[in-house]
C-alpha cells in the first residue's frame, strides 16, 4: 500500500500495489519497487502537488526506496522520516481495510494461519516470491494439522 497525505493531513490517497507484483517472476525482479513510484507520483497528481510546491516526506522503508528517487529527480524536495501521528492512523486504517475485505487478521501468525488454510486460493495475496514462502506455509500447516489432532486451535478461514 502506498499512501499520500494532504498538507492538513485531513485528506488522503492510498493505492495498494498490485499483489502480483509480489509474485514470481515480478517479485524476483523487484517490479514492486516501480509501481510504487508510479502510484505515488500519480496520486501527488491527484493533489495538485508539484514539483517545487511540495516538501514531500516519505517513510524510511525500502519499498519506497525508488520513490524517494523519483520525486528528487524530478524536483520534488524528498525527506525521508519516521511516519507518525494523523498519517500514521490513516495508514492502519486502510491496511486494516485491505486485511478485512480479504478476510484475514493483522496478527502475523493469524495471518500466516490464513493462508496456509487455503493456500492455492489465497497465494495471489501473498509474498509468494519470498525464499522463505513455501518453509512458512508447510511450517504453519504441520503446526496446524498438529494443533487440529490434538485439539487445540485452528485456522481461520
Amino acid at each position: 500500500m502506498v499512501l499520500v497525505c494532504g498538507t492538513s493531513e485531513e485528506r488522503y490517497i492510498s493505492r495498494t500495489i498490485p499483489y502480483d507484483n509480489f509474485q514470481p517472476p515480478k517479485f524476483q525482479r523487484q517490479e514492486y519497487l516501480q509501481e510504487a513510484v508510479r502510484l505515488t507520483q500519480e496520486m501527488l497528481g491527484e493533489l495538485g502537488a508539484g514539483p517545487g510546491e511540495w516538501v514531500v516526506y516519505v517513510c524510511r522503508g525500502y519499498i519506497l526506496s525508488h520513490v524517494r528517487d523519483a520525486l528528487r529527480s524530478a524536483g520534488y524536495a524528498v525527506e525521508e522520516t519516521v511516519i507518525a501521528g494523523k498519517t500514521q492512523l490513516f495508514a492502519e486504517k486502510e491496511y486494516n481495510s485491505i486485511l478485512e475485505d480479504l478476510g484475514c487478521s493483522r496478527h502475523q501468525q493469524k495471518m500466516r494461519e490464513w493462508l496456509a488454510a487455503d493456500e492455492p486460493n489465497r497465494r495471489q495475496f501473498a509474498k509468494s516470491g519470498w525464499k522463505k514462502y513455501g518453509e512458512i506455509v508447510a511450517r504453519t500447516k504441520s503446526r496446524l494439522r498438529d494443533s487440529s489432532s490434538s485439539g487445540g486451535p485452528k485456522a481461520e478461514s
